[in-house]
C-alpha cells in the first residue's frame, strides 16, 4: 500500500507522475468537505483508509503535484464522457437531491 502512495519518476515535462491514491487524495482535498464526504461514502472500508492515509501524505504536496494530478483526471475523463455514461439517473438524483421528492 505505501509503493501506491510513492510518486513515480518524473512524467514528461518535468511534471511527477501521480498514481492510485495520492491522485485521488490530492483531487478528493481539492473538493470542498461536503462533496469529498459524498465520495468517500460511496467506497469501501479499506479504499476510504487507504484514501485517509493518502491524503495526510497530499497534504504536503506541491504545485507540480497538484497539476499533475489534474492532469491526469482530465486526460481519463477526455477518454469517456461523463455526460454520456449513465446521464438519466445521475439527472435524476441531481434534481431530486436539489428540490427534495
Amino acid at each position: 500500500m505505501d509503493e501506491d502512495l510513492d510518486l513515480l519518476e518524473n512524467g514528461e515535462a518535468g511534471a511527477p507522475a501521480l498514481e492510485g491514491p495520492y491522485a485521488a487524495a490530492i483531487l478528493l482535498m481539492l473538493l470542498g468537505e461536503d462533496e469529498a464526504a459524498a465520495i468517500l461514502r460511496d467506497l469501501d472500508p479499506d479504499d476510504v483508509r487507504q484514501l485517509g492515509k493518502a491524503m495526510f501524505a497530499a497534504a504536503e504536496a506541491n504545485e507540480n503535484e497538484v497539476e499533475a494530478a489534474l492532469d491526469r483526471f482530465i486526460g481519463r475523463a477526455r477518454q469517456v464522457s461523463s455526460l454520456a455514461v449513465g446521464a438519466e439517473p445521475r439527472i435524476r438524483n441531481v434534481i431530486t437531491q436539489a428540490l427534495g421528492n
